[in-house]
């Protein structure tokens, strides 16, 4: 259900936790629109390269954000 639910979104950001108990990896592996991380910066520095004034950035989690929000708002005012 959860490749359902994305795949109506121009872009798909996934930060991936050591704990993560599935591979994201293999769900999206055929979805262009998806991207995966291991590394939350390097996420963020993609998210403020791809999007534009206007734009809306949308924050999902099954667990700690890690202050994800704070982060990209800190990095776009650079």
């Amino acid at each position: 259900e959860l490749k359902k639910s994305l795949a109506d979104a121009d872009r798909v950001y996934i930060y991936v936790s050591k704990d993560l108990s599935w591979n994201p990896v293999d769900l999206f592996s055929d979805c262009e629109h998806i991207f995966i991380y291991e590394n939350i910066d390097e996420m963020l520095h993609s998210i403020l390269n791809n999007t534009n004034q206007g734009d809306h950035v949308v924050f999902m989690s099954n667990g700690s954000f890690l202050g994800i929000q704070k982060k990209l708002s800190e990095l776009s005012q650079l």
